[in-house]
């Protein structure tokens, strides 16, 4: 006999949802304790029990509140708690633009300490902080987008009212000065010709001048040289972290949520897809014995059909071309979320659930 839990604080309606799901056997008698000193939630069945930390904002339950509060059905038991006091908001703190502008490895964190970068097949040195001259945030990755709303004349309108032409060239390229960095949400920029990074140009791909494996590539949308950060190492304070793809898609979803109120998004690699539908950009939320997280709460599928139905019934939804790495990571991590819910709300529908936690 196992127990699978999921909960997730309701912050807009003030309560705490949480299921319970046994995943052999029935549920033909259960008991739960709520001690609100230490905030502990403890749900027996039979001879197995689980303990629950909660939000040191739910008021003392007796074991009838909890039980009016529950739904039971042969194997779950769905439970929907009150929170105490009103919600914790700010009208004047836009937190969606908080979050899409503080990603992981931003400009801010990595000028806040040395740090080096290593490659992460080899684990040679790429990069040495102390070599940067600047280090700066590029904007948003949708500021070419967003330049529609920025400017009444658009950079190509040479003759707009009367208005000096611009030059395009100013809008259309950013780019770092010698040894300098631009800092992207999944990607460093630099000019290969500062050789301020240990690596070298092939064809079009930046690779390790080491081992010769691949670390990002010449973008000749924008003439930059960038390596991505999922293919280097970080380390600094005597420290080592990493950068998963999926970051990147996090980091996505929030810049298109923010920019374009878009929460149906399709990334691509040519071949597969992913359609992700973002249903919470911020929650609290904790899966069995994993620690509490803050994160997104989104649902997915990666059917050839399902996508295709959505896109009929949706009409035309944003679509962003990725990398085969990043698209098959990030479905990869989705699922392994998803096996670990309880059954019973692992899908909607044609939809899979899962969660991108905060970075």
């Amino acid at each position: 006999m196992t127990l699978l839990y999921y909960y997730e604080v309701l912050e807009r309606i003030r309560s705490v949802s949480i299921v319970v799901e046994l995943l052999d056997g029935s549920l033909s008698s259960w008991d739960a304790f709520y001690d609100s000193k230490s905030h502990i939630l403890t749900v027996l069945v039979g001879d197995e029990q689980i303990a629950i930390e909660l939000s040191d904002e739910i008021p003392e339950l007796s074991k009838d509140d909890l039980r009016l509060c529950t739904k039971q059905n042969k194997q779950t038991l769905v439970m929907r708690l009150p929170m105490d006091g009103a919600g914790k908001f700010n009208r004047d703190f836009n937190e969606l633009m908080s979050l899409s502008t503080h990603y992981k490895w931003d400009a801010k964190f990595l000028a806040s300490s040395s740090f080096q970068l290593h490659c992460r097949d080899c684990d040679s040195p790429i990069l040495d902080s102390d070599d940067i001259s600047s280090l700066n945030e590029m904007p948003s990755e949708l500021w070419a987008e967003m330049m529609d709303f920025w400017h009444c004349h658009k950079p190509h309108d040479e003759n707009g009212h009367g208005h000096i032409a611009h030059d395009n060239t100013k809008y259309t390229s950013l780019k770092p000065i010698k040894n300098g960095v631009l800092v992207g949400t999944f990607y460093l920029a630099f000019n290969s010709n500062d050789n301020l990074f240990k690596v070298r140009m092939d064809h079009g791909s930046c690779v390790c001048a080491e081992c010769g494996s691949p670390l990002g590539n010449h973008d000749n949308g924008t003439g930059l040289d960038k390596i991505n950060k999922w293919r280097v190492v970080l380390s600094r304070d005597k420290a080592r972290d990493t950068y998963h793809v999926y970051d990147y898609v996090y980091s996505s979803l929030l810049d298109n949520v923010n920019a374009s109120a878009a929460r149906v998004v399709e990334y691509t690699d040519g071949t597969s897809s992913l359609l992700v539908w973002v249903f919470n950009t911020n929650i609290s939320y904790k899966i069995n014995e994993h620690a509490p997280e803050e994160g997104m709460k989104l649902y997915y599928t990666t059917d050839p059909e399902d996508i295709a139905r959505e896109r009929e019934a949706r009409g035309e939804f944003e679509v962003i071309d990725v990398d085969s790495t990043i698209l098959k990571g990030t479905v990869h991590h989705l699922d392994d979320v998803n096996n670990t819910l309880p059954p019973s709300i692992r899908n909607m529908s044609t939809w899979r659930l899962s969660l991108l936690h905060c970075i």
